[in-house]
């Protein structure tokens, strides 16, 4: 089920993320005050403005994004989708119950999942109101084939939209 929510949450994130207006402020992560960053793998994940923002996606899914602008080639999109809009708390990335940390790497195809066999990870909302959210995360994802990828130091502060 958590598999199925993921793929369909991935779907709605990337017409959402193309159909999104253009950004003046410019800059390769779409620019602007909203903030979504992590480790992965060692290397800087940074993403602001238009990116990185968080919604309700279905009655049953919420997520914070933090995606590369499409225009380039192989872009990350990262995001946790939760099964109910979350408050102020910690939550357990690891199982189905709550939610899970995802990876789509756009050039391989390959979509990374912490609830996968392998997979933990955690989120910490410290902040939320009805338009802004803002926490800090860690997972391991791993792909269909049991590869792995660690990220670390996650943060955002996010629009809700």
């Amino acid at each position: 089920m958590q598999i199925t929510k993921s793929l369909v949450l991935l779907l709605i994130s990337l017409v959402l993320i193309s159909c999104g207006k253009d950004d003046e402020a410019g800059g390769d992560s779409g620019g602007g005050g909203d903030t979504f960053e992590c480790t992965i793998d060692g290397a800087s994940h940074k993403i602001s403005g238009q990116f990185a923002f968080a919604q309700k996606v279905a009655s049953d899914i919420f997520a914070i994004y933090g995606s590369e602008d499409q225009t380039k080639s192989g872009f990350k999109n990262v995001y946790i989708s939760l099964i109910a809009e979350p408050t102020v708390g910690k939550y357990d990335l690891g199982t189905d119950k709550a939610g899970s940390g995802n990876i789509l790497e756009t050039g391989t195809g390959k979509l990374f999942n912490s609830n996968f066999p392998g997979g933990s990870g955690s989120l910490e909302i410290t902040q939320k109101t009805s338009s802004k959210i803002k926490g800090t995360f860690s997972f391991i994802a791993v792909d269909a084939t049991g590869n792995k990828k660690t990220v670390s130091n996650g943060k955002f502060d996010v629009k809700i939209k």
